[in-house]
């Protein structure tokens, strides 16, 4: 009866465990973040702990990267904002590490360059 009761509330301390995994996970969700675009990019920007821009096939892009999660969700790397020129999101991961796939399309490590805090304010959203 006592291993019962082992097993069970070990199960139980995974399953919320990984409920609040997936929880912060969507939090980081631009939808999480506010209603419409310039909200959500807003509340990205005041959370990024770095933005860097990507110049690709003569545009640019920004990749605004947020805070990484808390160690206890056992993170790979922080959330990723892509935003055109425009201020437009048009791609995001919850972690950057995890997300073969997104590093391909934006390889922000091999060729964007951060800017610093006061370029951010000068950022021409169209």
């Amino acid at each position: 009866m006592l291993s019962a009761a082992l097993i069970a509330a070990a199960a139980g301390g995974l399953i919320a465990w990984f409920a609040a995994c997936l929880y912060q996970t969507g939090a980081s969700a631009p939808s999480a973040l506010g209603a419409t675009i310039e909200v959500q990019r807003a509340e990205m920007l005041r959370r990024a702990t770095s933005i860097h821009i990507l110049v690709m096939d003569g545009r640019r892009w920004y990749c605004v990267i947020g805070p990484l999660p808390p160690t206890w969700t056992l993170p790979s790397g922080p959330p990723c904002y892509i935003f055109d020129d425009a201020g437009n999101l048009v791609d995001w991961t919850a972690d950057v590490g995890d997300s073969g796939g997104f590093r391909r399309r934006w390889p922000i490590s091999a060729g964007a360059v951060p800017l610093a805090t006061e370029e951010v304010s000068q950022i021409p959203w169209k």
